[in-house]
């Protein structure tokens, strides 16, 4: 979602009450979403260390940038494939909400009662 922002960012505004949407939407798990097609797991990782590493690397390029970042991120949007307009506040919250919505789906499949123990 940073190169995202990074290539498409441009001057615009969503409203900041979409703020408190885009939290709920990621907390929601009542409503299933589906993933854009070039956001599915394509075998890509062999092994949930490789992807956990991935996911650690970009974190901390992500923190990185918002850490030496100048800009106004409420005076730029981009267009989220879900979400539609936001602005750089709002795609941060997504960002942020986002792997805990995925740890939420974990948790639920391993509460199954077929889940192995």
């Amino acid at each position: 979602m940073l190169a995202l922002w990074t290539k498409t960012a441009a001057p615009g505004q969503s409203p900041r009450a979409k703020d408190a949407g885009v939290i709920t939407a990621q907390v929601d798990r009542g409503t299933k979403r589906e993933a854009p097609e070039r956001s599915r797991p394509a075998g890509r990782y062999k092994a949930l260390a490789d992807a956990a590493r991935d996911f650690e690397a970009n974190r901390a390029s992500t923190v990185s940038w918002l850490e030496s970042n100048t800009d106004d991120l409420r005076a730029k949007v981009v267009e989220h494939p879900l979400a539609g307009t936001v602005d750089g506040v709002q795609l941060l919250l997504l960002m942020i909400g986002h792997p805990e919505r995925h740890a939420e789906q974990i948790g639920e499949i391993k509460s199954h009662s077929g889940y192995p123990k």
